[in-house]
């Protein structure tokens, strides 16, 4: 008996070569685009007004003495040819006094160190301590009162990211993460699976890419600002990919008077700046930030980012974003918007008490998305008269 059951016909030559030529034309394209990404990819200059008294680095930097990729002068020479002023190392421990010994000048960079700790509410950074022996407690309210006894300031580390942090009392912290490289990419690495190719002509273009918009980062510290004062962080939290993560984020300080070349002065400078909350944080990456300010003025005061004071009709909010390239300001009230604008200059008459802060998006060319703020000053506390 003849078997009747149809066989399938061969896929003929033509058909092979269609699916070929399509194959070819996708990867084509896709190189197209890609070439087109490393054509147009251009870090944006700085504006005409940067201040020469402005110094910006890296925060949250991970070596060998923790779990890191690379020896401290390793790390030190990526900086050095990002063109950072300042590194500051989060090795873990409680604390880890080995990378606190090795602060320092190295490639022209301020080393300065800290120690990132295990506690009871999630990882705390704590920076400018005077070392001891002993370790920190693991409660985490505890150890904030230790960081605080030996001269220090503590940041919670990655507070929405990894593990989190679990929110209890906020009394003596100076600040947490907003924005945090390593849990980005962590999170969201397939978004750079398309640049791959690139990642060592641009690596910083990949970072980009993986950038979130932070809204919900963004209203909770507002939120906790209503009846505290924390300062935002940009951390890079690099444990390898040190030439992308150290050119993805910095945070700016403006001293008001030369960068000291003494080690301890330079120290000081930069941790009181920290401390006081008299700085802000930028994605480099996607545009060189220096040049912006942001403050107030009451009285004929001048009144810089960090300072809480009570509110006193009238009082003015200025903001310089003074770059040759096409950006839009935002203030914010207590999270809200209350101002945009595209002009380089800015000025916003304070309507009441509240929490205010300032924010840039760029607007030219640019692989960084909109809706993520390319700027995030701290802010500036307007509270009410106390009776």
């Amino acid at each position: 008996m003849t078997n009747s059951t149809p066989q399938p016909r061969p896929r003929s030559r033509k058909t092979r070569r269609i699916v070929w030529l399509t194959v070819l034309a996708l990867f084509l394209g896709y190189l197209i685009w890609l070439g087109v990404q490393v054509l147009t990819f251009r870090t944006h200059l700085t504006g005409r007004w940067a201040l020469w008294s402005e110094i910006e680095g890296a925060y949250h930097v991970h070596s060998r003495f923790s779990d890191g990729r690379a020896t401290v002068p390793e790390i030190a020479a990526v900086a050095s040819q990002a063109n950072l002023d300042f590194l500051i190392l989060t090795d873990h421990g409680s604390p880890n006094l080995k990378s606190l010994a090795s602060q320092g000048w190295s490639d022209g960079v301020l080393i300065l160190a800290g120690s990132e700790m295990s506690t009871s509410r999630g990882h705390l950074v704590g920076l400018g301590f005077e070392p001891e022996q002993d370790p920190f407690p693991r409660n985490a309210e505890e150890a904030v009162q230790e960081i605080n006894r030996r001269g220090g300031l503590a940041v919670i580390a990655h507070p929405f990211y990894k593990g989190g942090w679990s929110w209890g009392p906020l009394d003596g912290y100076t600040g947490l993460d907003i924005l945090n490289g390593n849990s980005l990419l962590k999170k969201n690495f397939w978004r750079s699976l398309p640049y791959l190719p690139i990642v060592p002509a641009k690596p910083v273009l990949a970072m980009i890419r993986m950038a979130d918009d932070m809204e919900r980062e963004l209203d909770y510290w507002d939120m906790l600002n209503r009846t505290h004062r924390l300062y935002g962080f940009f951390s890079a939290d690099a444990h390898l990919f040190y030439r992308a993560m150290l050119s993805f984020v910095h945070i700016h300080i403006y001293l008001g008077q030369p960068f000291s070349r003494d080690f301890q002065t330079a120290r000081g400078q930069v941790l009181q700046a920290l401390r006081s909350g008299k700085f802000y944080n930028a994605i480099d990456g996607a545009a060189q930030a220096r040049g912006f300010r942001f403050w107030g003025e009451k009285k004929g005061r001048r009144i810089p980012m960090g300072r809480e004071t009570v509110f006193e009709s009238p009082c003015l909010l200025r903001v310089k974003a003074p770059f040759d390239f096409a950006a839009e300001v935002r203030i914010l009230r207590d999270g809200r918007v209350v101002l945009r604008s595209r002009k380089t200059e800015v000025v916003y008459e304070v309507g009441g008490p509240g929490v205010y802060r300032a924010e840039v998006y760029l607007r030219a060319r640019t692989p960084l998305p909109a809706r993520i703020p390319w700027i995030i000053s701290n802010p500036i506390f307007f509270r009410e008269v106390q009776p």
